[in-house]
């Protein structure tokens, strides 16, 4: 088995199982850009490991040495040899989910086996406690510039989304009103993205720094989806999965419900069963997801990277007739015209998602997803 859990421009991080041994053991696995082949980076003396956040040359996760019966979070940079232990003094174990390449978050387990969110600036000696006194416990899932986001469990009131600028002190809610619980699993550049329970269910959110400012990702109707989450989020992009009665896909956002992408619709066919995005990066033209799915082929995860060049083509807009009145049933019956033969003076060509193929299946399903409320990359 193997999952991709986090993108960054230098590479992929994830996890490998070593299922071909029997053990199905975990380790800590790093796919660099500029290569094919996943690196082994647990480090010597642990037994498995796992990374979960890259930033530039930097990677974060954990890994468990047996020799001291604990998991320590740490940072690699590249290589095996250069993890770093975050293992925080008086600690029961530890874990590093994310780093912007200046300061990590994850979580630290006390004495009681209770969760404490924790920050960290490149040591061990470094941790600082996020953990608030009204809470009774917190993780720390994303950090970018100064924020680190998470959740609290508080008892009452249940798990709520939040975020810190650097101290416990400094928390505030991100949680909407009148919602169930809530999630934060990552930031960057201000904006924070994660998942609101509520009476419809679960929906990607994503945030600009208050509850007031909280946005629904979750894919419109006519799309058959009844739950979402968003994971990630990169340079306006964000990245996630929505469940429909086909199972979970992969999907890319950039901050508006409306843009959603359905990204296992861009898997070969019949490959995988469903698939997650877990990871973003972007700059500005290349975006890189990292993922995995369920593979039929093995009936086992596989780690995906999804890859968008610059050069990638835009859709045309809904209105395929070009009347001025979309979306509307004339332009699906004008549509079908055109690609049975048929001409028609005032509507676009039928390469509607302009890749310069035509007539195929792509330029149907692209349609549909446009008229669904979504785009192309």
């Amino acid at each position: 088995m193997s999952r991709a859990l986090a993108a960054g421009g230098t590479g992929v991080g994830g996890r490998l199982e070593l299922i071909a041994t029997g053990t199905g053991i975990s380790r800590a696995g790093f796919l660099p850009s500029s290569v094919t082949t996943w690196s082994d980076l647990t480090p010597a003396g642990a037994c498995c490991g796992e990374i979960l956040g890259v930033s530039g040359e930097d990677q974060v996760g954990w890994a468990t040495f047996q020799l001291v019966d604990r998991s320590d979070a740490g940072i690699w940079r590249g290589t095996s040899a250069s993890w770093v232990s975050l293992h925080p003094a008086g600690m029961r174990y530890s874990v590093a989910y994310a780093t912007d390449g200046v300061q990590q978050v994850g979580l630290a387990t006390n004495a009681n086996n209770r969760w404490r969110a924790s920050l960290w600036t490149g040591t061990a000696a470094s941790w600082v406690n996020l953990h608030p006194a009204i809470a009774t416990e917190s993780i720390a899932y994303g950090v970018h510039n100064g924020q680190q986001v998470g959740i609290v469990n508080i008892d009452g009131v249940g798990t709520r989304a939040v975020m810190w600028t650097g101290s416990a002190q400094s928390m505030i809610e991100l949680a909407p009103s009148a919602t169930w619980s809530s999630y934060a699993y990552a930031v960057h550049s201000g904006q924070q993205v994660g998942v609101v329970y509520g009476s419809n269910g679960a929906r990607a959110t994503v945030w600009n720094g208050t509850p007031e400012s909280a946005v629904s990702l979750h894919p419109p109707r006519p799309a058959p989806y009844f739950d979402s989450h968003a994971l990630a989020v990169h340079n306006g992009k964000q990245v996630g999965y929505a469940t429909s009665g086909q199972g979970p896909h992969a999907m890319l956002w950039s901050s508006t419900a409306a843009s959603f992408v359905d990204l296992h619709a861009l898997l070969p066919a019949d490959s995988f069963s469903n698939s997650y995005a877990t990871g973003v990066w972007t700059d500005g033209s290349t975006i890189i997801v990292s993922g995995y799915g369920l593979a039929n082929s093995v009936f086992a995860d596989r780690a995906i990277v999804w890859t968008f060049t610059p050069d990638a083509p835009a859709c045309d807009d809904i209105d395929f007739n070009n009347n001025g009145v979309f979306p509307e049933d004339q332009d699906v019956i004008d549509f079908f015209n055109v690609l049975s033969g048929s001409t028609c003076s005032t509507c676009s060509d039928i390469d509607f998602n302009n890749n310069g193929v035509f007539p195929e299946d792509q330029d149907v399903i692209d349609f549909f997803a446009v008229l669904a409320g979504g785009s192309c990359v």
